[in-house]
């Protein structure tokens, strides 16, 4: 494999990267609005039942249904803060990033015709910079995380092949 081509392989594998990462970000954007939305409906709900039951005798049924209400809120805003769905979509936002600048290096020094040195230069680079984006970035898959790394390693190992 000329290393013109183990350029364009790592581009590849980059922007899997950029992809994954991406999809993630959505995924905890959306699970943030679906817990968040009804959290603060059943927070309005409770509110406004208590108001009509506190005076009202023989309500008994509305009371606990309140109080069941008020318990799915608070579950809903539990999950939503242990999960730290916003925090989750900023991190995999910023490995997308990460990921599609590794990404256009690859590919814009694959159409370029460097040396052996200097593209060995550059692979050590994109090397060092991808183990550091890896460091930085939220979890994937473990299934994806694995294909995709040992496809890396087979890339880096045929460099020196």
């Amino acid at each position: 494999m000329t290393r013109q081509e183990l350029l364009n392989k790592i581009a590849s594998v980059f922007r899997r990267l950029q992809r994954e990462h991406d999809l993630a970000s959505r995924f905890y954007e959306k699970l943030s609005w679906k817990l968040g939305i009804p959290a603060v409906a059943l927070s309005a709900i409770t509110g406004v039942a208590i108001f009509a039951t506190v005076e009202r005798e023989g309500f008994f049924w509305a009371q606990v249904a309140a109080g069941v209400i008020s318990i799915l809120g608070a579950v809903l805003s539990a999950i939503q803060t242990f999960l730290q769905c916003p925090e989750q979509s900023a991190k995999h936002k910023a490995a997308a990033a990460a990921y599609a600048n590794l990404s256009s290096k690859a590919a814009a020094a694959s159409i370029q015709q460097l040396n052996d040195a200097a593209c060995d230069s550059l692979l050590i680079e994109l090397q060092a910079q991808q183990t550091k984006a890896h460091a930085d970035a939220p979890n994937l898959r473990a299934s994806t995380l694995k294909e995709i790394h040992q496809t890396l390693d087979e890339i880096y190992n045929d460099r020196n092949g």
